[in-house]
């Protein structure tokens, strides 16, 4: 068997070696990770004990802890050491690896510092390597690779660009004895390597580094496992609010259809241009609401001699406009025709008292719904040019050539106001001349904001009027309108507005 010598190295290294054998220095190499003592039986005269967490390393992968270069009693050592450095049966590895080298006792030396911890897989170049990947029924169950650089036929990263397209999830690791700059960008730019060691490398950075290469591969499996749930959820949210899209869009059409119903219905109230035409030849009326419904009406009749003409606002737009505007034309028609008022003043005491009436108990759970109505109304004879004019909050205008503009003023209480004290409306009695022309208007001409939020104002749209003396009265609508689309630009119409123009 021959006589054993030692040598000490150094650094609590110590190699053996056979002094008499002839077999060259044979070198084999395993790491321990925290195994209690192992004694390994080299020979029958051999025993070696292994301290506790002292990795033994040697040649190109680290410092030497303790090398045996006894060349015939490899085998022996190899048998030994799988018995007893190999996990228990039955020992659970989450994470696989693939080694590549072509040197086969390189593969041995990585697969005794990684064996314990983790399943491995070994080929001895890049074409087996992904031979090796492809053959598997679930590829991507491995998590890291690792891989010499300089083997013949490919190398490291030529193979791990190739294994992108088989597992684009693993982590790559390069080991290899040379600092090639250029390898190590190409390393990093096409096979996305995750780290470069270089050889020699201690067991303990290597165990360390596949940690870590793991833990890397567990959190973005993680991160795209949550990823994938991120985008079911929005999927399933855009479901959702497609879903919802679609109910608003059909309940949209169904309001907008009864929206519409409802604007026919209104217009069927008003005077149609035909019966308006027949009690006042020359007459306009710029009925412009700011919805489909409107707050805002128009309203004529005959009783005997007498015309009655009145335009009234609504409190608010729209619906409830639309609703309130639908109660002040039963209340006209009833006062006026089944009644038989025909006194202005009158007409307005008795609409104010019974619109007061229903809504005297319209609080409901604590909100306040505040009706009420604006309006100008006129008992008109048109033989003798007479008119009788009685207004809640609104004015009546009568532009002369020779007198310029008049405001004839309302009384300064609206119909069903809350307020306590008896009211009484004004009655005015007004000769009118052959030319003449009375304005009945709704304030959302005068009460509309241009593009800064200045109102048109009354001022100005009482000069509007009168600069309009001489125009014939149908043009009169049409300039109106060019004024209200110059002052108002790109702004929304603010409120249902209503002007009826009517020349003796």
């Amino acid at each position: 068997m021959g006589r054993l010598k030692s040598m000490n190295l150094g650094l609590e290294s110590r190699v053996y070696f056979n002094s008499e054998s002839n077999a060259g220095p044979h070198a084999f190499v395993i790491a321990f990770k925290r195994n209690p003592a192992l004694p390994i039986l080299l020979s029958d005269s051999l025993r070696l004990a292994f301290k506790r967490n002292i990795p033994l390393s040697m040649g190109g992968f680290g410092q030497l802890s303790r090398v045996i270069t006894c060349g015939w009693f490899v085998g022996i050592f190899k048998k030994k050491l799988k018995d007893i450095a190999l996990p228990k049966e039955g020992t659970q590895r989450e994470h696989t690896i693939l080694l590549v080298d072509d040197e086969k006792l390189n593969l041995e030396v990585l697969a005794g510092i990684l064996e314990e911890k983790y399943n491995l897989l070994t080929a001895t170049g890049g074409p087996e390597a992904l031979a090796l990947i492809e053959s598997r029924e679930k590829p991507d169950d491995i998590q890291v690779i690792i891989s010499d650089q300089r083997m013949p036929g490919m190398s490291g990263v030529e193979f791990l660009e190739k294994s992108i397209q088989l597992l684009p999830r693993a982590m790559r690791l390069i080991l290899t004895g040379y600092t090639d700059a250029m390898v190590i960008i190409d390393a990093i730019n096409t096979a996305r390597v995750y780290q470069f060691l270089l050889k020699p490398v201690e067991s303990h950075r290597l165990t360390v580094t596949v940690e870590r290469a793991v833990e890397v591969y567990q959190l973005r499996e993680k991160n795209t496992g949550l990823i994938q749930e991120l985008k079911s959820l929005n999927a399933t949210l855009e479901q959702k609010v497609e879903e919802r899209s679609l109910q608003l869009i059909e309940k949209n059409k169904q309001i907008l259809s009864s929206l519409d119903y409802a604007r026919h219905i209104q217009e069927a109230m008003l005077p149609g241009p035909q019966r308006l035409a027949e009690q006042f030849p020359d007459s306009f009326v710029l009925f412009q609401p700011r919805d489909l419904v409107s707050g805002d009406f128009y309203w004529t009749d005959r009783e005997g001699g007498d015309l009655f003409v009145a335009v009234v606002d609504c409190t608010g737009h729209g619906i409830p406009g639309a609703f309130q505007s639908m109660i002040g034309h039963t209340l006209l028609n009833q006062f006026m025709k089944v009644n038989g008022i025909s006194s202005p003043a009158q007409i307005l005491a008795d609409m104010h008292a019974a619109f007061s009436k229903i809504f005297e108990n319209c609080d409901f759970e604590g909100i306040s719904i505040h009706a009420g109505m604006e309006l100008a109304l006129c008992r008109i004879n048109r033989a003798g040019n007479q008119l009788v004019f009685s207004g809640a909050r609104r004015p009546l205008y009568v532009v002369s050539r020779s007198e310029g503009i008049h405001e004839v003023k309302g009384t300064r209480r609206s119909i069903g106001d809350r307020k306590k004290q008896k009211t009484v409306y004004q009655e005015h009695h007004i000769c009118l001349q052959q030319g003449d022309t009375i304005y009945l208007t709704t304030d959302g001409f005068a009460d509309q904001p241009d593009g800064e939020g200045r109102k048109y104002g009354t001022r100005k749209f009482k000069n509007l009027l009168l600069s309009m003396v001489d125009r014939p009265i149908r043009q009169q609508e049409q300039l109106l309108k060019k004024e209200l689309e110059v002052h108002m630009g790109r702004n929304k119409q603010r409120d249902d507005l209503t002007i009826l123009g009517i020349r003796f």
